[in-house]
């Protein structure tokens, strides 16, 4: 009996320890809401999860799904305000949409091993998450949805997606590496629509620096440019006022009366320039009168016949530098052919000629 009642006592304390196992293991076929770091790690027995994998709108901080290999109904990390960052490093499927949106805290996005997803992928309005990597991302089903401020998005190993693709990027996305060409890898990737456009007017750091600097050496050349033409400038108007103030006054030029092209030409005006006279020579100066002798001077000429020694000594007259005289530039001499021409002209001569305004003259008698 007490062999019976052993038995017994083991096989209930196992059926007890698989209900414990079980109660403790999760449930991957229902839907599952992780709201903290603590409900991902209890679903690390799970490879596979059937229902939706929902990140609750409260969680916070940095959480990583380890071991979860494929999940069948989709997932969705939607409206979180302090979700900084999502890891599933060993997530290769998902079945169904994944969805990451308006997350406002959301920096990191790493799903590293996912490759297939049947379904739509849409990630938007995450003002943070500027550069998405999904390098091993192969298939997409549906359509590919891609709206942010996005400075990097990678997907080396693309080869299908179904649906459309639209991609919007307000950052310093380049458009270039994903539109399909003959350049990248994904030239025959995409099967339906495709579009990527980059709102964003701003320029990279590199490029603004490089906008800046040749603004800075552009405004100093000018600058460097304005000074010397001043400075040139103002050198010539001193030269030109240094020759002005060296150069002797010019001789002024007399006034020559207008010539009128209807009136003939003087002869005489012709005859002055042809004949013109030379300057009459200047009158020598007087000889200054010698002083009067003094007691020490020694001369033969008799005491009385000094000037000045009984009378007062006569003036002497006045020299050109006491009486100024015309200057020879304004004295000319009549030449003798203008003489004989003035002579020529009519006169009347002194002559016994009878006529009748003239009477001869009576002598007057002295009385």
């Amino acid at each position: 009996m007490g062999r019976m009642d052993h038995i017994l006592l083991v096989v209930l304390g196992l059926i007890s320890l698989r209900s414990v196992l079980a109660a403790s293991k999760p449930d991957c076929s229902n839907p599952i809401e992780i709201r903290s770091q603590a409900d991902a790690t209890s679903l690390s027995a799970c490879d596979t999860i059937s229902g939706t994998l929902t990140i609750s709108a409260s969680a916070s901080g940095s959480i990583t799904l380890s071991n979860v290999e494929t999940l069948r109904s989709g997932l969705t990390i939607d409206n979180t305000d302090s979700l900084d960052s999502f890891i599933a490093p060993d997530l290769e499927s998902v079945t169904g949409l994944l969805s990451v949106r308006n997350n406002k805290a959301l920096v990191s996005l790493q799903l590293e091993s996912l490759g297939n997803v049947d379904g739509e992928v849409r990630i938007r309005a995450n003002p943070h998450l500027t550069n998405l990597r999904l390098n091993e991302l192969d298939q997409v089903a549906g359509g590919l949805y891609l709206d942010g401020p996005f400075d990097t998005i990678s997907f080396p190993n693309l080869d299908s997606v179904q649906g459309a693709t639209q991609i919007t990027s307000s950052g310093s996305l380049d458009c270039k590496t994903l539109s399909p060409s003959d350049d990248n890898d994904n030239s025959e990737a995409f099967n339906g629509s495709f579009s990527c456009t980059n709102s964003s007017n701003t320029l990279s750091p590199g490029a603004k620096a490089g906008i800046a600097i040749a603004v800075i050496v552009f405004v100093a050349i000018l600058a460097v440019l304005i000074w010397l033409y001043y400075r040139r400038r103002k050198r010539r108007r001193l030269d030109t006022a240094t020759a002005t103030e060296d150069k002797p006054p010019s001789p002024a030029t007399p006034a020559t009366p207008p010539n009128n092209d209807n009136s003939p030409p003087s002869d005489i005006d012709v005859d002055v320039e042809k004949d013109a006279p030379a300057p009459i020579p200047r009158k020598p100066l007087s000889l200054p009168s010698p002083p009067p002798p003094t007691s020490e001077t020694r001369s033969d000429i008799p005491r009385s016949l000094i000037p000045g020694i009984r009378n007062d000594v006569p003036r002497a007259p006045p020299s050109e530098t006491d009486v100024p005289m015309l200057d020879s530039e304004n004295v000319h001499e009549v030449s003798a052919e203008r003489d004989r021409e003035r002579d020529a002209g009519p006169f009347e001569l002194e002559a016994p000629v009878r006529g009748v305004h003239m009477r001869a003259l009576e002598p007057q008698v002295a009385v």
